[in-house]
């Protein structure tokens, strides 16, 4: 969950309040049945064999009752592409090459992260429907926390600490930790969108990304209750349910459809002059928050997404994500950073001409 100001990174957790319960429900198709869940969903068996790996015999056996007999499964609702391709990943030069996958075990230690996320997806359903939403916490922020961040935090943490004692942790729950120089952290937002998993809005996501030398060059997303899972790494594309990703070819902004998280996040940093400005010198605008605003533009929906007051862990793995779909991603003063205290995508037409709108010094 972000907040919705420039908090610092390391969260306090211990003076957390609880605040009024609530009984929302999600979709039919939010609360799916668990077993969808896990390698054996249908985005799973995409991405997996997009990056030619096969989810283990015992991932799918636990997840179906049966084991898997050689290959991937693709669906009619997530086909494979005519090709596997690469999307638009940008162009990698010898002063800034691809990602090498060997740092962290190659294709076959990618594919059991992925399957730790889609796991934690699954907890984090059951978690909903025993009723945690009931049972939420304020930060002191004031943002929620409820005990599907903390347990879905805890799944991934115990999953990257014994795979990777060597690298780096920093989770929106429990902060930094582990060695400081290794050159690799993995960055953790357990639930991206609190409110929306409290609500039953169906947007939430669980985000895991790894910087390397400071750089983002893995990240997952995967949102659980529509089972949509994207996958990135630097030099090797993006792809959204195993299909290549790509952003939109609009070029000016006066065409553009640009998305923005909270209004809050504008008001709360006094940039609440820029939602005016937006909407006289943009074509449209639309509030998708948190992860879904990313997803929206890497699937071209949409040509910017707008986001002031984020943390790392928002925006770490959607950094990858829309970088290797063709896009850009800096903070609000274009620096390529996801430590700037907000973010700025778009589909890398549009990159310096929205930041030049929302530079512009306030007329009123």
């Amino acid at each position: 969950m972000r907040a919705t100001s420039s908090a610092p990174c390391r969260p306090a957790r211990s003076t957390c309040r609880s605040i009024s319960p609530v009984k929302p429900e999600m979709s039919a198709n939010s609360a799916a049945p668990s077993a969808r869940s896990g390698s054996g969903t249908p985005a799973a068996r995409a991405n997996l064999r997009s990056i030619g790996m096969c989810a283990s015999n015992t991932a799918e056996a636990h997840h179906t009752g049966r084991a898997w007999r050689g290959g991937i499964n693709v669906t009619a609702r997530h086909p494979l592409p005519s090709r596997v391709g690469r999307g638009h990943p940008r162009r990698m030069s010898d002063s800034d090459p691809a990602f090498d996958l060997d740092r962290i075990g190659g294709r076959k230690a990618l594919v059991g992260l992925i399957d730790t996320v889609l796991a934690s997806g699954e907890e984090a359903m059951k978690l909903y429907r025993a009723g945690v939403a009931n049972r939420t916490k304020k930060k002191p922020d004031r943002s929620p926390v409820t005990e599907a961040d903390e347990a879905v935090e805890r799944r991934l943490s115990k999953h990257l600490r014994a795979r990777y004692p060597e690298a780096g942790f920093l989770g929106e729950e429990t902060g930094a930790s582990g060695p400081e120089n290794s050159g690799m952290r993995w960055v953790v937002d357990p639930i991206d969108g609190t409110r929306a998993f409290i609500r039953g809005i169906p947007t939430w996501s669980i985000l895991v990304g790894l910087e390397a030398e400071g750089e983002p060059v893995v990240g997952i997303a995967y949102m659980p209750a529509a089972d949509d899972l994207y996958v990135a790494v630097k030099g090797d594309g993006a792809r959204g349910n195993g299909r290549p990703l790509a952003v939109s070819e609009i070029d000016t902004v006066a065409e553009a459809t640009v998305t923005h998280g909270a209004l809050s996040q504008f008001t709360d940093l006094q940039l609440g002059h820029l939602l005016p400005r937006l909407g006289q010198e943009t074509y449209t605008q639309r509030g998708f928050a948190d992860f879904d605003g990313y997803r929206q533009l890497v699937l071209g929906r949409c040509d910017a997404m707008i986001d002031p007051g984020v943390a790392p862990w928002d925006i770490c793995a959607a950094a990858v994500i829309v970088r290797e779909a063709g896009g850009r991603l800096t903070s609000v003063g274009g620096e390529d950073t996801i430590y700037g205290g907000g973010a700025v995508a778009s589909n890398g037409h549009l990159h310096d001409p929205l930041l030049a709108l929302l530079a512009r010094p306030d007329e009123g």
